[in-house]
């Protein structure tokens, strides 16, 4: 095991679960920020889960940003997670990052986890899940299962909701 890897597992240590959603870039000229909910890296057995961030200031190369690092919940099955492999240089891959508007997939290198550094040839807009050429669902509503009245109050569970939504046109 690379040196390198080993502080990055030493510092990932500090268990905290999260829900996997969208990586986001936000900012603008100058400074930037990839926000990556959930990644993973390993496989089997050695599987890993991670949140970070990492900052840029010409979205060209993006340093890891330590205090961030945390170590997530590994999800049984999460669809088209961010991926970091492994080699003599580290990919990171990105099949959807949201930024202004649009969603696109990208992947980033490494030779030490801590600096990456955008491959050009890997960008590309992508279509958001969900049928072609329809529009996202419509009135999503959320609410409370199970509601029970205990003298003037309502209570309600905090981990279970009901959502319901209009199905894509």
């Amino acid at each position: 095991m690379r040196p390198t890897l080993m502080i990055a597992a030493l510092l990932f240590s500090v268990p905290h679960a999260s829900a996997q959603s969208l990586p986001t870039l936000t900012g603008g000229p100058g400074a930037y920020t990839l926000s990556v909910p959930y990644l993973e890296y390993g496989s089997g057995t050695s599987r890993q889960a991670f949140s970070v961030r990492l900052d840029s200031a010409d979205l060209s190369s993006f340093r890891l940003h330590s205090p961030s690092l945390r170590s997530e919940t590994v999800l049984a099955s999460a669809s088209g997670p961010v991926t970091v492999s492994a080699g003599p240089t580290y990919r990171m891959t990105i099949p959807a990052l949201s930024y202004g508007g649009r969603t696109y997939t990208l992947a980033l290198t490494s030779t030490d986890l801590s600096l990456f550094v955008l491959d050009p040839g890997s960008v590309r807009e992508v279509t958001p899940p969900g049928p072609s050429g329809t529009n996202p669902p419509t009135n999503v509503a959320v609410s409370q299962v199970n509601a029970q009245t205990i003298g003037s109050r309502q209570i309600t569970s905090s981990t279970r909701l009901g959502v319901s939504w209009k199905a894509w046109r």
